[in-house]
Parts: C-alpha cells; structure tokens; sequence
C-alpha cells in the first residue's frame, strides 16, 4: 500500500553543532573531511543521512516504537555521536503507524538492519 510519509525539512549538512568542538582524535575518509561532526545527537524520529563506503542512505532513527518507551526526540543515539548528516524529522502519528508497518517486513540482518527485499519509495509534493 503507498503510505505518505510526513517529514519535515530541518538541517543541512555542515560544521559541528553550536558549542560541539571538532573531534581531534578520528582519521576521517577523504570523501567527508568533517566526520563526526554534521549535526546533533539523534532523537528518535529523525532522519538521518549516512554517506560511508555503501552509501549514501537515509534513515528513520527509530529507538524503541513504543513511544512509553522512548518519545520523539528522546532515546538520543549517544554511541552515533554526531556522525550522521540530520536532514528532517517524522512529523505526524500518520507517518508513525507508516514506519510500524515497515517493522512488519523480513529483514537481513549484518553489522546494521536492512530490508530483505528493496522497498521503493517516492517522493512528491501534494
């Protein structure tokens, strides 16, 4: 079934967040001289860009679903540091329930999770 996703729009890569000092302890790729340092700690429910040698990916930061375990925006991914390019948040409950039904999915498990099978995706604007 198609499933709008409500995301909205919030960071752009660049430096290191207000008061977050470069780190001076990583060797970083030639193709991201400023890793470690591209946005804020993540909180569940935002999106998250990964550049590495596989990418690029985006990804929902999804902690724990069930939000009396973890709300939107807690759960902060402390062990990510600033790694991740943060490009926008989920916005609703509608897009919430979208993600549930995407846990729903066969998935292949590696150093990280992805889906079994490729799971395309538009994007447009209503």
């Amino acid at each position: 079934k198609n499933a709008v996703l409500g995301i909205v729009l919030t960071v752009e890569k660049g430096g290191c967040p207000d008061g977050v000092p470069p780190p001076t302890d990583r060797k970083c790729p030639s193709h991201d001289p400023k890793c470690g340092c591209h946005g804020p700690l993540m909180g569940k429910g935002m999106v998250g860009w990964a550049g590495g040698s596989a990418g690029p990916d985006f990804f929902v930061y999804s902690a724990h679903m069930d939000p009396a375990r973890c709300a939107v925006g807690g759960c902060v991914a402390t062990h990510w540091s600033h790694d991740h390019t943060v490009w926008a948040e989920v916005a609703d409950d509608e897009t919430w329930a979208a993600i549930g039904k995407l846990y729903a999915l066969p998935v292949r498990k590696g150093g990280m999770t992805f889906f079994a099978k490729e799971v395309p995706i538009s994007v447009g604007w209503a």
